[in-house]
């Protein structure tokens, strides 16, 4: 049986304005842990690629040539009401880009003392949602960062987190309704297994994911984000579907050097950028590397608080737990919330046609993947991904 995929970024109507592509995300709960549910997980299926991969793939030659943005000059200030602890602290100012994207894309990493394999860099993903119309407000230039915002008692109850696909950045229609939205997450920027952010093609030009994040497009989106109180992240991805993905991502993750670069790169791209954190997509995670991704984690905790405090840090999940530490990963010092991506539970490859997401039914579902999240870490750790896409089976 084969499946056809309807608009599998398609941007949904939220109030007058549109979401974003991959799917909407919205944090479970900010009160202190939830018992899990009443129901026992059923036996979870094998794993299969995600739309995020799939998406990825058929992108991957895109060439789109994004223009290099300004430096983006709006801060980051909390709302009021935002809730949600970052770094186990209350969120905070964080400071203006420190760089152009013309900068950004011209600066060059310096280089780890290799201790693991050169590898093919993996597919970059980057798509563009375009931000039309966003509001583009100059701010304060200063890289001062101001104490712990107040966190009102009636504020945010959900963190509403989107993916933002550099395939749908350059497309005029879309639009983002910052009052309903709390984070945007950029995807994305592929990682080597050297540990290195796919700044460049083979050719040395600039790869679209991070031409995509250092673009005109990405500036206006991060000022007017900052300017409503909401937050801008970079998505930065390890797939391993594939053989040669396995082998990438088990040289990244083997490899203290690596590691250590890897985090390196990202807080530098999060700070020159004036963003506000990243997202890890691992995915699906290598058996026996769980020790090693903890490791990572907080080596890029690490590195994002010796920058600034403030900066949030979450990871992806497949709808099964697998291979992903979850407890030592969301630990102190680690991250702040996993994103469990709830959708891909039916894919082109099943035998049998059915939901995407299903939130009940014979086979292993919604329900169970909460029941198995929350029996293991708290509610206030677990995002919950929302499909904004359909199959359709022939």
């Amino acid at each position: 049986m084969s499946s056809l995929r309807r608009h599998p970024f398609a941007r949904p109507v939220i109030g007058r304005s549109v979401a974003l592509g991959l799917g909407l995300v919205v944090l479970l709960g900010l009160a202190p842990g939830s018992a899990a549910m009443a129901a026992s997980p059923k036996v979870e299926a094998r794993l299969q690629p995600t739309i995020h991969y799939e998406q990825a793939q058929a992108h991957a030659g895109d060439r789109t040539d994004f223009k290099a943005g300004d430096r983006v000059t709006v801060p980051f200030r909390p709302r009021t009401g935002d809730r949600w602890k970052v770094g186990g602290q209350a969120p905070r100012t964080l400071p203006a880009g420190r760089a152009s994207g013309r900068e950004m894309r011209l600066s060059k990493e310096a280089k780890p003392t290799p201790d693991a394999t050169i590898d093919r860099p993996s597919v970059d993903p980057s798509e563009t949602v375009d931000a039309v119309d966003a509001s583009w407000i100059a701010g304060t230039n200063g890289d001062e960062v101001e104490l712990t915002a107040a966190v009102g008692s009636g504020g945010l109850r959900r963190e509403i987190f989107g993916f933002l696909p550099y395939w749908e950045l350059s497309d005029t229609s879309t639009r983002l309704d910052w009052e309903k939205l709390s984070t945007v997450a950029y995807f994305g920027v592929g990682a080597d297994g050297q540990g290195n952010l796919q700044k460049t093609n083979s050719s040395g030009s600039t790869t679209v994911g991070w031409s995509g994040w250092t673009s005109s497009r990405m500036t206006n989106v991060i000022n007017a984000a900052h300017a409503s109180g909401a937050r801008v992240v970079l998505t930065v991805q390890s797939f391993a579907w594939s053989s040669a993905g396995q082998t990438r991502q088990k040289a990244l993750l083997g490899s203290s050097t690596a590691r250590a670069n890897l985090a390196a790169q990202i807080a530098r791209a999060v700070r020159d950028r004036g963003a506000d954190g990243v997202n890890l997509d691992f995915e699906p995670l290598v058996t026996g590397y769980a020790d090693e991704y903890t490791a990572l984690v907080r080596k890029v905790r690490s590195a994002l608080d010796a920058s600034a405090r403030g900066y949030q840090l979450t990871f992806d999940t497949t709808g099964y737990i697998g291979n992903y530490p979850i407890e030592d990963a969301t630990a102190a010092g680690g991250a702040d919330a996993i994103m469990i991506m709830g959708y891909d539970y039916r894919t082109a490859r099943s035998s049998v046609a059915g939901s995407i997401a299903p939130l009940a039914g014979p086979t292993y579902d919604i329900g169970n993947t909460l029941s198995a999240f929350l029996a293991r870490v708290p509610a206030s750790k677990v995002i919950l991904g929302v499909p904004y896409y359909g199959r359709a089976w022939s």
